[in-house]
């Protein structure tokens, strides 16, 4: 979730990854002359709230670098595919919300609990897929081939796993006992739509 900003540019926040990620891509050809092949860039901190430390986060993620004739459209390329989940989370947190919860009358007035869970376990299930699609667009793009179905897919997996995840934290499984099965029906009915038919979602890939 943090690809964009961290390994390459985020052009919509204007973040830049740190100097030692634009050293590494620099000396790549040396660091493999000396036997390194490939590196990974390890990320680390605590969540903060009022100065108290809430948590401690780490994580790690491969450190890909493409030719430069091919870098600016590899970049625009992966900056969509992150954008389309980013936006399919978004939804899927807002939906899950509406199954559960009765509609807020006070604009002013916020639904409680925390759904970060939701969002933690979406990037966790495609996070294997979306280093292999990295992968399978830098060859494709080396190659000069369109990537047309290596967006399909990834499309397809999105929709799959958010779907899935839906079903789980909305109790849509259990819809025979729940209080209120119309709830979670409407909510799943909007989310299938936005999937299948939002122009924007489908125009940022």
């Amino acid at each position: 979730r943090h690809w964009l900003g961290l390994i390459q540019n985020n052009p919509l926040e204007k973040i830049r990854p740190a100097t030692v990620i634009h050293a590494y891509k620099e000396r790549k050809d040396y660091l493999e002359e000396i036997g390194i092949s490939s590196s990974r860039l390890w990320a680390f901190g605590y969540k903060m709230k009022q100065r108290k430390a809430l948590c401690w986060n780490d994580s790690t993620m491969p450190i890909i670098t493409v030719m430069p004739a091919i870098a600016q459209e590899y970049e625009f390329v992966i900056t969509q595919l992150i954008t389309s989940a980013d936006m399919i989370i978004t939804k899927l947190r807002r939906c899950v919300k509406d199954a559960l919860f009765a509609p807020v009358k006070n604009k002013k007035s916020k639904v409680s609990g925390d759904f970060s869970i939701i969002e933690s376990r979406f990037w966790q299930d495609t996070e294997p897929e979306f280093y292999r699609v990295l992968e399978d667009s830098k060859m494709a793009l080396e190659k000069k081939q369109k990537l047309d179905d290596i967006k399909i897919g990834w499309l397809k997996l999105l929709k799959k796993q958010s779907i899935a995840l839906f079903d789980n934290y909305s109790q849509a499984e259990q819809i025979m006992t729940v209080t209120n099965p119309r709830r979670i029906i409407d909510a799943r009915k909007d989310f299938s739509q936005f999937l299948n038919s939002d122009k924007k979602l489908y125009s940022t890939l």
